[in-house]
């Protein structure tokens, strides 16, 4: 995959029987977290603090290469930092089997979901991704400018689907039906939570591009890109294909900044308001997902991501057996959504969750 580096944290929900077990739901992932390291000796405990809200002993690294520990209460699994997609992926999927046993193991009367939404209290929980990128090409005037569009219609084969809607005027009200709309299914679980394009802290004021420049390595050469606008993946394909995308995307943008500067790749298909373009993707029922653009004109978002595959598909240069999945996927993709959504349910979230429900 163009030798880039990228990773995964999922912070995982958590729902106990508080008649059936001594304490809360944030003690019991913390009493998980404490079998992986103590029980299983999966992995080694931090002795020292990490920061002010991670004390000593509050996780710790795996043998595999990743981090376990809480955040805000959350059990969070951090995958090694990778260079394959597919390795990414099996990091990914092998948390879910290390607290699928643990549940097991212990009878613990516990449910653990990888999903973003809390329907109780209308808070989200993120699945944060990372990317290594070259600091040689302008964040601000080429990199942000050229994702934006991406990032807000990628949810179409990577969101996970939900029930129901969030408003954030109604977060406190006691009686969220009264005010509330009426519950119809959307493609993805962040959407609704998304209030902003760019910004620099992830709990304030969630943005569609995270601005925070900790790259966690040379800082001379390198920034890591840090996005909370996606959803927790069940689909190892969907978490191949979100990731892949990106990657490539970014391989693209570094190529064409080599040969041309400082120019937008793909200046024509600006978003007249990305906040609301992606509320209203993920709320669209039709399926069709058109937006409009800063030039008046309108396009529904097969056919801008499918602009995207021929940006990338031109500009990407090194192909590995992983490039050519992607690339392969990436069209199948666009070409089955541009027809049913049925097409899709084994390879997408947001579709077989909708099948099922139906």
């Amino acid at each position: 995959m163009n030798k880039r580096i990228f990773g995964i944290e999922t912070e995982f929900g958590c729902m106990t029987r508080a008649e059936q077990i001594r304490g809360t739901s944030e003690g019991v992932a913390a009493r998980v977290r404490d079998y992986v390291f103590d029980a299983l000796e999966l992995g080694l405990r931090d002795i020292h603090y990490r920061d002010w809200g991670e004390p000593p002993g509050n996780g710790g690294f795996l043998f595999n290469g990743g981090r376990l520990y809480i955040d805000m209460g959350h059990l969070e699994y951090a995958t090694p930092e990778c260079a394959s997609l597919f390795d990414l992926v099996a990091y990914d999927k092998a948390i879910e089997r290390v607290i699928n046993s643990i549940l097991a193991d212990t009878g613990l009367p516990t449910a653990f979901f990888k999903n973003n939404i809390d329907h109780f209290t209308g808070a989200t929980f993120g699945c944060h991704e990372n990317f290594q990128v070259s600091r040689e090409v302008p964040f601000y005037r080429v990199v942000i400018p050229t994702l934006m569009p991406f990032f807000v219609t990628r949810q179409i084969y990577a969101g996970a689907g939900r029930v129901g809607a969030y408003d954030e005027m109604i977060e406190f009200a006691d009686f969220q039906d009264e005010f509330g709309e009426q519950q119809y299914y959307q493609i993805s679980q962040r959407a609704d939570h998304i209030v902003t394009e760019i910004y620099e802290w992830i709990q304030f004021s969630r943005a569609i591009i995270n601005t925070r420049d900790e790259p966690l390595s040379d800082y001379t050469k390198y920034r890591r890109l840090h996005l909370l606008v996606g959803d927790s993946n069940m689909s190892e394909y969907a978490t191949a294909l979100k990731v892949g995308t990106t990657a490539l995307l970014l391989s693209a943008i570094e190529t064409f900044y080599e040969r041309h500067g400082e120019k937008l790749p793909l200046p024509a298909f600006e978003l007249a308001d990305p906040v609301y373009a992606i509320r209203h993707i993920s709320r669209d029922n039709t399926f069709t997902w058109r937006i409009e653009l800063k030039s008046g004109k309108t396009i529904s978002a097969v056919d801008l991501q499918r602009e995207y595959l021929y940006f990338v598909q031109s500009f990407v240069t090194e192909r590995d057996e992983e490039t050519e999945w992607v690339f392969s996927a990436w069209e199948s993709i666009l070409d089955d959504l541009d027809g049913d959504w049925q097409n899709v349910i084994p390879r997408v979230d947001w579709a077989a969750k909708k099948w099922l429900l139906e």
